[in-house]
């Protein structure tokens, strides 16, 4: 998040709201978000139905069977990723050819993912730029948040996540000063 606050601090600036059209220009909050949906996707599992007999790996699909792709899995695969288990945005900026599968793929795919996208870049660049987070474990202060998942549909963590922000830009009155 470090790297992210001061590129938004030196492309954007502190006197002046970072807007959507300013993302582009943010590749580390860019590799943050698609780190997150590959390690903590939305939902671990996308749900497609075959239209016609198939064989994927070696396994007969025959029409009409629903076929789960555990987007989870393959977010921590080894053979996909290095330090699977890691939270490395920092592998998403070098040049890389990977991708995530957090809104599904091709025709079938979410159509609200580059809106949904869109609105993750900018609250979080707004969120990094306005405020300085502190995660807060039973009282007092951590150095890390835990990321353990419980078991449902949606990935919700075990442990709920207590913020403290603490006000670097107040927004209000800068907002309109690009207009």
């Amino acid at each position: 998040m470090e790297k992210a606050r001061k590129e938004i601090d030196s492309i954007i600036g502190k006197d002046i709201m970072v807007l959507e059209t300013d993302i582009d220009n943010i590749p580390s909050l860019q590799a943050i978000v698609k780190e997150t949906l590959r390690l903590h996707p939305p939902s671990p599992f996308v749900l497609r139905e075959s239209t016609r007999n198939c064989t994927i790996a070696g396994y007969d699909i025959p029409a009409k069977t629903q076929v789960f792709t555990n987007v989870w899995a393959i977010g921590r695969d080894p053979k996909y990723w290095d330090g699977p288990l890691e939270f490395r945005p920092k592998s998403w900026i070098q040049g890389t050819t990977l991708s995530t599968f957090a809104f599904g793929s091709g025709r079938k795919g979410c159509p609200g993912a580059s809106l949904a996208l869109k609105v993750a870049h900018t609250t979080l660049a707004a969120m990094i730029q306005c405020f300085e987070m502190k995660a807060e474990e039973k009282g007092g202060y951590c150095g890390s948040v835990d990321m353990e998942e419980g078991p449902s549909f949606i990935l919700s963590r075990v442990e709920p996540l207590i913020c403290v922000p603490k006000s670097r830009l107040m927004p209000f009155p800068l907002y309109h000063a690009k207009y």
